[in-house]
């Protein structure tokens, strides 16, 4: 899947499930909390991914994380919590 793409995806799943007009700039700064232990470890979602509670911007959003190429894959819908 191309970059653009993932981040396409991800800024759209934000807004759909979580109602947040996110930008790249925000991607960075979650991204950012997770690498600093800023986030709670949720789970493995694949071998290159894992879930993480992230508290942004007065929600907390359970986020898919790709460490290996260190970008969001996706926010999956609060139910999963």
């Amino acid at each position: 899947m191309k970059y653009e793409h993932c981040v396409e995806h991800a800024l759209d799943r934000a807004y759909e499930r979580y109602f947040m007009c996110l930008d790249e700039e925000d991607l960075d700064i979650i991204i950012e909390m997770i690498q600093a232990g800023n986030a709670r470890y949720a789970g493995i979602d694949w071998p290159t991914n894992s879930k993480w509670f992230v508290d942004y911007e007065g929600e907390t959003m359970l986020v898919v994380y790709n460490g290996r190429e260190k970008r969001i894959c996706t926010f999956l819908p609060k139910k999963e919590d």
